[in-house]
């Protein structure tokens, strides 16, 4: 039970580089989260400087009233309890890309967006961004 998805956060030119944001409650709305987090001035000033980009990302995707909170989200070197069928985004510090791959966060597909372009897809009708909107905008 949950609404579970994964988010890697590649902060190096390989995948060993890369750690996982994992929310239990809220991963129909990771997409949304994701896009938020990196049009935030502060993840936009950071472009080209991963360790920072990285912890401002993660502040971003994470709520503030989450963060006192025992479970609902959290962070792993693995893909956590992903729902089933539900792809991963990656967001690619390293080469400032956002994709979408499978639960080896391999990439399985041609949806790859530059950070320009993934902050700037819009959404229907204002609208959260969904998985099925990314799948049919990659």
């Amino acid at each position: 039970m949950g609404d579970r998805a994964n988010v890697v956060i590649k902060t190096g030119p390989f995948m060993h580089d890369a750690f996982v944001v994992y929310s239990h409650w809220a991963g129909t709305e990771l997409p949304q989260l994701v896009q938020d987090a990196l049009n935030s001035e502060h993840a936009k000033s950071r472009d080209g400087d991963p360790a920072y980009q990285a912890r401002i990302l993660v502040s971003k995707i994470i709520p503030a009233e989450a963060h006192g909170e025992e479970g609902g989200w959290g962070l792993s070197h693995r893909i956590e309890d992903n729902e089933a069928g539900r792809p991963v985004l990656v967001v690619d510090l390293d080469d400032k890309e956002v994709w979408i791959a499978n639960e080896d966060a391999i990439n399985v597909s041609k949806n790859r967006w530059s950070f320009d372009d993934f902050r700037e897809i819009k959404r229907p009708e204002g609208r959260p961004l969904t998985w099925e909107h990314l799948a049919v905008n990659g």
